[in-house]
């Protein structure tokens, strides 16, 4: 879904959003680096609609960050 996202927002075609969106629900999808710097979104990147899906990008990984930090004090604490 993340290519055709891609592919859709190099040719200016807003359904990059539809399938972008489904991309970053699937569990396990958080290539959130490439994502931010992925040239095939340069021509969207200021669209509202991108800012919406980076700012979710946001959340999502201070959630991931939280719930990391937490397992490495548990494991901490028992060693």
């Amino acid at each position: 879904m993340y290519d055709i996202s891609r592919a859709y927002a190099a040719l200016g075609d807003n359904r990059y959003v539809e399938y972008l969106n489904i991309a970053i629900s699937q569990k396990g999808w958080h290539v959130y680096s490439w994502f931010r710097q992925d040239p095939f979104f340069d021509s969207v990147r200021d669209t509202p609609e991108f800012k919406e899906i980076i700012r979710q990008m946001n959340e999502r990984n201070e959630l991931y960050k939280a719930d990391m930090l937490a397992a490495i004090d548990r494991y901490s604490a028992k060693y």
